[in-house]
């Protein structure tokens, strides 16, 4: 998996005042790429560096859209969707 440090280090935060948020975000973007590959990660014995990638960039886009305010377009979760399966569709099964 994805320590909260990865993550950190992944979107260039020093500090701990955000940890519980990104520690929060790592498991929404767990959750969010096991939908995607259709499959708990734990099936995987090594996790390929693909799908960490994928979980970064999750993590990272749920922190950065955090909040929607009028002068912040919102992120569309679609098209979030769309490239997670782009980069991890080689690893998902069928059916879930």
């Amino acid at each position: 998996m994805i320590t909260l440090d990865e993550a950190k280090l992944y979107m260039r935060i020093d500090g701990d005042e955000e940890n519980n948020l990104i520690s929060s975000l790592l498991l929404t973007a767990q959750n969010i790429v096991e939908d995607v590959l259709r499959r708990p990660l734990s099936e995987f014995e090594i996790l390929p560096e693909t799908i960490k990638q994928a979980m970064l960039l999750a993590v990272s886009t749920l922190y950065e859209y955090r909040q929607v305010s009028k002068d912040k377009e919102s992120f569309d979760m679609e098209l979030l969707h769309k490239i997670l399966l782009r980069m991890v569709g080689s690893y998902r099964i069928e059916r879930w």
